[in-house]
């Protein structure tokens, strides 16, 4: 991964130019992950980086570096990325449903193509939920009662009046009318 693009998942992406500017490349990322706490501080501060922004920014190098060793696509990593792709099951000996397991393969998928979603769990939740719809998954109840659903496609409009002209409404009218010249 390069630098413009981890500093852009953390919305960081403003220190880019003066991360440059101080020297760094675009590929100084594996640089900056091997950096002590006291050593991001540091280079954090002489580039004028706002003191919640460093905190973002070391807790940012932390988990990346937890969570991808070295970067390398060995056994060893996607086994990490299995771990800690899973939403559901974790913490849990009950047995999964379904659905848990279908978001948890589907997260797997997503985080083995791009390790960063595993910093935005949210996201991949999202990302998940999305792929199990385009796959066509058949819920329980016939259909999803997720909020995602609303922002993938328009909700239908409701049912318009029937107008006065329609042929339900005139035959009302006529049987009105009857009644009231009887």
């Amino acid at each position: 991964m390069l630098l413009e693009e981890f500093l852009s998942i953390y919305k960081l992406s403003e220190y880019y130019k003066a991360l440059l500017d101080a020297g760094a490349s675009n590929a100084d990322l594996p640089h900056l992950l091997q950096l002590s706490d006291q050593d991001v501080s540091e280079l954090a501060k002489a580039i004028g980086m706002l003191p919640f922004h460093i905190v973002k920014l070391k807790t940012a190098l932390r988990g990346y570096k937890s969570s991808f060793p070295n970067c390398k696509s060995d056994d060893r990593t996607n086994q990490s990325i299995v771990a800690h792709a899973k939403i559901y099951g974790k913490n849990s000996t009950r047995p999964l449903t379904r659905y848990e397991m279908e978001i948890n393969q589907a997260s797997v998928e997503l985080a083995l193509h791009e390790p960063a979603l595993l910093l935005e769990k949210g996201r991949l939740f999202d990302m998940a939920k999305k792929k199990l719809m385009d796959r066509g998954y058949m819920y329980k109840r016939g259909k999803t009662r997720s909020k995602l659903r609303y922002q993938l496609t328009p909700l239908p409009s409701p049912p318009k009046k029937p107008s006065i002209d329609s042929p339900i409404n005139r035959s009302r009218v006529l049987t009105i009318q009857d009644c009231c010249n009887q």
